[in-house]
């Protein structure tokens, strides 16, 4: 059993250790450069990121959460047309 038991552990040991397949994509890009390693790790987080969003969407479509939720994309919106009426000046 303790024989079993320690098999298991070092095959957990050295999965973890092996590199995945977003490790592999980061290390391929970076080999093309900065700018294009940068960009897949910036994919990745934005993976996670809606990832955890529609983890938590059923709270996000409650209805106030949802009202405060317009109310900062109008407020974001707002600014980025002034943002562009400024510029343009």
């Amino acid at each position: 059993m303790w024989s079993s038991l320690a098999a298991l552990v070092v095959a957990s040991f050295l999965i973890a250790l092996s590199p995945g397949p977003g490790t592999a994509l980061v290390l391929r890009h970076s080999v093309r450069g900065r700018r294009s390693a940068v960009a897949v790790v910036a994919g990745a987080w934005y993976l996670v990121l809606v990832g955890a969003l529609d983890r938590v969407r059923g709270r996000l479509a409650r209805a106030g959460v949802r009202r405060a939720l317009d109310r900062v994309r109008g407020g974001v919106l707002v600014a980025l047309g002034l943002r562009l009426v400024v510029d343009a000046r």
